[in-house]
C-alpha cells in the first residue's frame, strides 16, 4: 500500500499565471504553480511543460537574452520562486518548412541552495567578452540586499546591503544610460530607491543615489525602458508613474490614472506603458498625452498577474488568476488614431473629370456598403471595392434629400423638399414606394426596428409643422411596393426641433430629444402589424416634458439602455448625449398614474460635441467631435477607443460598429461634397492564430469539485465539474494522458444567483445522468447531462426547488443524491436529494424526473446548528429489501446516520405537496456520534459488498474537521431477519477512531479509497494517505503512509476517481 502512494504523479494543474516572458517573437514562457510552460504564440500551441520546483511557485522568469531571431536554438533562463532559484537551459527544435516550434528540451544547469530571503529580481551580469556567456548572476532580496553568485562554481561571490534598511515589495535591476548597473527598490514606504551596488559608504553599504517620491501606496512592480532612461512603477494607489532614471537630475514624473483597483505590473515599450491590475483589465497608455489608448478585458475573476510584450512590440501576453493566457494585438493600436488621409477611402461618383455630380447625403448599410444620394437625383449603392450601382432615380431629390437607413441595411427612406418620402431597397428586394407625407420640407427621418423582420417603425417631420408622423413600413411578400400605415401624429411642444428619438415597444413609450436641450415623452398606441391596419391615427401629446437636460444645447442622441445589468422592473432606462459634451442616464416610470423621470447618472465627457450614444455588449459607447476630430469613447472603461482627423463636426456623417471593442467598424463623412470612408478591421493586423493561448478555468474561489465518468467503460477520460463563488458551473475534460498539465474546457453555465456549494450526480436504470447543484439563497437545481463522449456535453436545466426556509438568507451547504429506481416499482423515475442547510435543517427532497418537479418529503432539526455535509445512498448488496440511508454532519461536530425509508414510503406523487410548515419530521437518527470538537468540513461514506460481514451490511464514515482531526466510524447493521419488519435500520456494532492532528490546519477533503484507506487534504496544502487498522480494543488506528505537498492554496474540496 505505501509503495503505491509514495510517489504521486501530477497529471494536471490549473492555477493562476504568475509570470510571462517572451524569448523571441514566437516563443513565450509562462509559469503556473511549480511549472514552466513553453508556447509557440504564432501557432497557438503548448510545446512543453517542465516542473521546476517541488514546493513553491515560479514567480520570476528571467531569460539571459531576448532575441528577434526566429530560429533561436537555445537560451538560458533563471527561474525564481519564494526563496529558491534555478538556472535551466532550453533548447528548441523547429519544423523545417513552416518554422513552427516543434519541441523544447530543458536541462538544469544549476540549483541554488535555499536562500535566506525572498527573491525579488534576478539579473544576468554581462560578461567581459561580448561573445561569451554570462558567468555571474545577481539577485535582489526582500530586505533590500543583493547577492552575486558564480554560475561556474555555484558559490556566493559578493553581498551588499543597501544603506536604507527596509522591506521591499518589488525590485528591478537595470543598466542606466550612463552604463552603470542600478537596483530600483520599491519600499514599503511608497518610495523607489535607485542605488549603485558598486558604491559603498563607510559601513560598506550600498549608497542610494536617487529617491523617487510620489506614490501613495506600496510599489508592486518596477519596469525599465530598453534604453534605461525611463522607469515605470505599478502601485497599490491605483496609478502607474513614469520617472526619469538619471540620478543627478531632479525631474517631475507622469502619473497615469484609470484602473479601478490595485495595479500589479506594467511594461514600458517606446512611448507607451502596458499595465495589468486587480480589476482584471490590461490597459495601454500614451506617456506623452497621459491618455489610456486601449483597455483589454478577457480574463475571468479579479486579477491579471503577468504581462510581457514581444521583442518586436507587436503584441502583449497577459496571464490571469483564472489560469488563462491571452494575446493582445499591440500593432492594431495604430488603427486607433488616424491623422492622415492615406487611411481614408474616397468614393468617386464618376471617372469623367468634368462631371459635376456631387454627393448630397449618404448612409451606411453595413460595414462594407453605403447608399449615396447625388445632385442629379440618383441613389447609388457602393461596396468595399467602390463599385457603384444605381438603385433609384427621382428628379424630385436633386436639390435636397434627407436620408436614413435601417440597422439591418435592408430599408432606405429618403425625404425631399416637397414633403415627399420614398422607401426603397438597396438590393431591389421590393419596388420603391413614394408618397406625400408632409406639407413642407422633410428635415427628420428615423427608422426603428420592430419584433418582426419585415416591419419597421418610421418617424418623420417637416420644417413647417411641429409634429412627427409615426408610421409602419411593411414589406409585401410578392416583392411589390411596401405598405405604409400611419399610426399616430405626435404633437411636439412649442419650439421643439427634434434631434433624435428612442422608441420602446415593450413600454409603448416614445422619447424625443430637441435642439433646445429638452426631452419629451409620449405614450403610443399598441399596434401589431399582424392585426391589420390602423384606420384612425391617434394624435399624441407629451405626457412628460423635461427642459434643459443638456442646458441650452441640443440633445443629439437618445438610446434605450436594455442591458441586463441595469434593467429595472417596470422602469425604462435610457441615456442621452448632447452638444454640451455631457452623457446622462435616466429612468422613467409611472407613479400614481403620472410619468416620472429620474436622473441616474451625469458625466462630462468632452469639451466638444457628443453626437451619438450606443449601448452594446454591456458597455456604453459615445461618439462625438472635438478639436477637428471624430472620436469613439468607451464610457464604461473610460478611454478613447478610436479617433479620426476629419475636420470637425460635419453636416453628414455615419458610423457602424460590430462590437463594443470596435474590432470591426466603418466611419464615413462628407468633405468637399465627396464621401470618404474609413474601414477599421483589427484582424487585418493580427499576427497570431488564436487570442487565447491557454483557456481560462476560473478566477474566483472554487468551493466544490466533482469527477464524473461519462464515457464507456474503456474510456480513460473523465468529466470534471467545478463551481464556487462566481456561481458558474464549469465542465472540463480530464485526460491523464495529456502532457500539458491542463484540462480541456467544455462548457460553462451560470444559472445560480450566488455561490454554489454542493454538486451531486445520480443515474437511473436507463443510465441517464442527472446533476443536482445547490448553494446560497437556498437554490437547489436539477440538470440533465447528455453527452456524445466528452466532445459534446449538453447540460439541460430541468427544475428548481421551491424556497421553504423561514430564514431569508438560508444556504444549502451540501447535497447528496441517489436514484430510487431500485427502491420499488412505485419509485421509478424518482431521486432522493438530501440537503444540508444553514438554518439547522436537514431536508429530504424527492425529484420526480418525468414531471420535472421537486417535493419536500421530510426534514429534521436534530443537529440544532448549521448542517454542513449530507450524503444519501441506497443499500442493496446482500439485502432482499433495499434501504435508503443517509449520513449528515454539522458545526456541532456530530455525525448522524439516518434511515429514510419511512419518509420516502409515505411519498405519493399523485397527492399535491404539502406546505413547508406541514412537512413530515424525519425519524430520529439511528446513530449519533460526536467525532469532532467543531465543524465537520469533509465527509465521505463507503458502502457495498466489501463491507458486509456475517451477512450484516455496514457503512464506513470518514470525516475531517476544523479541529485538524480526521475520524473513521464503521457501523454494522442488524440483518433484516434479526429485526422487526418495520424497524428499519438497527445498529449492531460500531467501530470508531480518530487521528487528532494529521494536518496542521482544518481538513477540507476526505475520501475512502477502494481498498479501505483514507485520502485527506487540508488548508495546509498536504495530501495524506492514511491506512486504517482495527485494534484489539475495537477502535481504529491510523497510519499515514504517504504525504505530498499540493500546489493548490486554501484547499476547499477534493474528489477522487478510479483509474487503472
Amino acid at each position: 500500500m505505501s509503495s503505491r502512494f509514495s510517489k504521486l504523479a501530477k497529471k494536471a494543474f490549473v492555477g493562476q499565471i504568475t509570470a510571462t516572458a517572451f524569448v523571441t517573437p514566437r516563443i513565450l514562457l509562462a509559469s503556473t504553480g511549480p511549472f514552466l510552460k513553453v508556447f509557440d504564440v504564432l501557432s497557438g500551441k503548448t510545446v512543453a511543460v517542465f516542473e521546476i520546483f517541488q514546493h513553491v511557485r515560479v514567480h520570476g522568469i528571467h531569460p539571459e537574452a531576448i532575441s528577434d531571431d526566429p530560429t533561436l536554438r537555445s537560451v538560458r533562463v533563471a527561474l525564481s520562486g519564494g526563496k529558491e532559484g534555478k538556472v535551466v537551459n532550453l533548447s528548441f527544435q523547429y519544423h523545417n518548412k513552416t518554422g513552427a516550434l516543434e519541441t523544447c528540451d530543458h536541462t538544469v544547469e544549476s540549483s541554488f541552495p535555499v536562500f535566506v530571503d525572498w527573491v525579488k529580481d534576478v539579473y544576468w551580469i554581462p560578461p567581459a567578452e561580448p561573445a561569451t556567456r554570462s558567468a555571474r548572476l545577481a539577485l535582489a532580496f526582500a530586505h533590500n540586499f543583493v547577492q552575486v553568485w558564480s554560475l561556474e562554481t555555484f558559490q556566493l561571490l559578493d553581498q551588499v546591503q543597501c544603506e536604507e534598511h527596509c522591506i521591499l515589495y518589488s525590485a528591478r535591476f537595470f543598466k542606466g544610460a550612463d552604463g552603470v548597473t542600478y537596483l530600483a527598490s520599491g519600499t514599503v514606504f511608497n518610495q523607489i530607491l535607485l542605488w549603485d551596488m558598486s558604491k559603498r559608504n563607510e559601513k560598506t553599504e550600498g549608497v542610494v543615489g536617487k529617491r523617487l517620491i510620489g506614490h501613495e501606496g506600496v510599489i508592486f512592480n518596477i519596469r525599465v525602458s530598453a534604453d534605461g532612461r525611463r522607469l515605470a512603477t505599478a502601485s497599490d494607489d491605483r496609478t502607474i508613474r513614469v520617472w526619469e532614471t538619471e540620478v543627478d537630475r531632479t525631474s517631475s514624473h507622469v502619473a497615469l490614472h484609470g484602473h479601478s483597483a490595485r495595479i500589479w505590473d506594467c511594461k514600458l515599450i517606446a512611448n507607451m506603458v502596458v499595465s495589468i491590475a486587480e480589476d482584471s483589465s490590461c490597459r495601454v497608455w500614451n506617456i506623452d498625452t497621459e491618455e489610456c489608448i486601449a483597455c483589454w478585458e478577457g480574463h475571468g475573476g479579479k486579477n491579471v498577474w503577468a504581462v510581457d510584450t514581444d521583442p518586436l512590440g507587436n503584441f502583449v501576453a497577459t496571464g490571469g488568476g483564472d489560469s488563462g493566457i491571452r494575446l493582445w494585438n499591440l500593432a492594431s493600436l495604430a488603427l486607433n488614431k488616424i491623422d492622415s488621409d492615406q487611411h481614408l477611402t474616397p468614393v468617386p461618383l464618376s471617372e469623367e473629370p468634368d462631371s459635376t455630380e456631387t454627393v448630397k447625403t449618404f448612409g451606411l448599410l453595413s460595414f462594407s456598403e453605403s447608399v449615396i444620394s447625388t445632385s442629379t437625383g440618383r441613389f447609388l449603392a457602393s461596396d468595399r471595392k467602390l463599385e457603384l450601382r444605381e438603385i433609384f432615380v427621382d428628379e424630385a431629390f436633386e436639390r435636397y434629400a434627407v436620408l436614413t437607413t435601417s440597422e439591418c441595411g435592408r430599408l432606405v427612406v429618403a425625404g425631399n423638399i416637397a414633403g415627399e418620402l420614398v422607401a426603397f431597397s438597396p438590393h431591389a428586394a421590393f419596388q420603391p414606394t413614394k408618397w406625400l407625407a408632409h406639407s413642407g420640407k422633410v428635415i427628420q427621418v428615423f427608422i426603428r426596428s420592430t419584433n418582426q423582420a419585415d416591419v419597421w417603425h418610421l418617424f418623420s417631420g417637416d420644417e413647417k409643422v411641429e409634429e412627427l408622423l409615426m408610421s409602419t413600413v411593411t414589406l409585401c411578400p410578392e416583392a411589390g411596393p411596401c405598405l405604409i400605415d400611419r399610426i399616430a401624429t405626435i404633437i411636439l411642444p412649442v419650439h421643439f426641433w427634434t434631434m433624435d428619438i428612442a422608441f420602446s415597444r415593450e413600454h409603448r413609450l416614445l422619447i424625443v430629444g430637441s435642439r433646445s436641450g429638452a426631452v419629451a415623452i409620449f405614450e403610443t398606441p399598441l399596434f401589431d402589424p399582424a392585426e391589420g391596419l390602423v384606420t384612425e391615427p391617434a394624435c399624441l401629446e407629451a405626457k412628460l416634458i423635461t427642459r434643459r437636460v443638456h442646458g441650452k444645447d441640443s440633445v443629439s442622441s437618445i438610446a434605450l439602455d436594455l442591458r441586463s445589468s441595469v434593467k429595472l422592473d417596470h422602469e425604462l432606462v435610457f441615456g442621452t448625449v448632447g452638444r454640451d459634451g455631457k452623457y446622462c442616464r435616466f429612468s422613467v416610470k409611472r407613479k400614481d398614474g403620472i410619468w416620472v423621470m429620474e436622473q441616474l447618472y451625469r458625466s462630462k465627457i468632452t469639451k466638444g460635441w457628443l453626437e451619438h450614444l450606443r449601448f452594446q455588449d454591456d458597455m456604453t459607447i459615445i461618439c462625438g467631435f472635438y478639436d477637428k476630430r471624430f472620436f469613439a469613447y468607451n464610457e464604461t472603461k473610460k478611454y478613447e477607443m478610436f479617433s479620426v482627423a476629419c475636420g470637425g463636426g460635419r453636416r453628414r456623417w455615419d458610423f457602424r460598429m460590430e462590437d463594443a471593442l470596435l474590432n470591426r467598424a466603418t466611419f464615413g463623412f462628407l468633405r468637399g461634397e465627396q464621401l470618404r470612408l474609413l474601414f477599421r478591421e483589427t484582424d487585418a493586423v493580427k499576427r497570431f492564430s488564436e487570442p487565447k493561448l491557454q483557456d481560462n478555468h476560473t478566477g474566483h474561489e472554487t468551493r466544490v469539485v466533482r469527477f464524473l465518468h461519462l464515457g464507456d467503460q474503456e474510456s480513460v477520460t473523465s468529466l470534471l465539474v467545478t463551481s464556487g463563488e462566481d456561481a458558474v458551473l464549469r465542465f472540463a475534460e480530464f485526460d491523464p494522458r495529456r502532457k500539458d498539465q491542463n484540462f480541456r474546457s467544455i462548457l460553462s453555465i451560470k444559472k445560480h444567483t450566488s455561490v454554489v456549494r454542493g454538486i451531486a450526480f445520480t443515474r437511473n436504470q436507463a443510465n441517464a445522468t442527472l446533476m443536482f447543484t445547490a448553494g446560497a439563497r437556498e437554490e437547489l437545481r436539477c440538470w440533465r447531462l447528455e453527452a456524445d463522449g466528452l466532445s459534446d456535453v449538453r447540460c439541460l436545466d430541468m427544475a428548481v426547488a421551491p424556497s421553504v426556509s423561514p430564514v431569508a438568507e438560508s444556504r444549502v451547504m451540501d447535497i447528496g443524491a441517489c436514484s430510487l429506481d431500485s427502491f420499488g416499482t412505485q419509485f421509478k423515475g424518482l431521486h432522493a436529494v438530501l440537503a444540508a442547510c444553514s438554518d439547522a435543517y436537514l431536508r429530504l427532497w424527492v425529484y420526480d424526473e418525468p414531471q420535472c418537479t421537486f417535493r419536500l418529503v421530510g426534514q429534521s432539526k436534530a443537529h440544532g446548528r448549521c448542517v454542513l455535509k449530507a450524503r444519501v445512498f441506497l443499500l442493496t448488496d446482500g439485502l432482499s429489501v433495499p434501504v435508503v440511508a443517509a449520513v449528515s454532519a454539522g458545526t456541532d461536530g456530530r455525525i448522524m446516520t439516518w434511515d429514510l425509508g419511512s419518509a420516502l414510503a409515505a411519498h405519493d406523487r399523485a397527492i399535491p405537496p404539502p406546505g413547508a410548515e406541514s412537512v413530515t419530521e424525519l425519524r430520529s437518527p439511528v446513530h449519533v456520534s460526536k467525532v469532532h470538537q467543531s465543524g465537520i468540513n469533509a465527509l465521505d461514506v463507503a458502502f457495498g459488498s466489501a463491507l458486509i460481514e456475517d451477512g450484516r451490511r455496514a457503512i464506513l464514515i470518514a470525516t475531517g474537521g476544523d479541529d485538524n482531526a480526521i475520524s473513521a466510524t464503521r457501523i454494522s447493521f442488524r440483518k433484516q431477519d434479526e429485526a422487526a419488519a418495520d424497524a428499519g435500520l438497527q445498529v449492531a456494532n460500531i467501530t470508531q477512531g480518530a487521528a487528532l492532528s494529521p494536518h496542521s490546519s482544518g481538513v477540507t477533503g476526505i475520501r475512502v479509497l477502494p481498498n479501505g484507506s483514507l485520502m485527506t487534504t487540508s488548508v495546509d496544502q498536504r495530501l495524506n494517505v492514511v491506512e486504517l487498522a482495527e485494534t484489539e480494543a475495537g477502535i481504529y488506528s491510523f497510519a499515514c503512509v504517504a504525504s505530498h505537498y499540493v500546489d493548490v492554496a486554501d484547499i476547499s474540496d477534493m474528489d477522487t476517481i478510479a483509474s487503472e
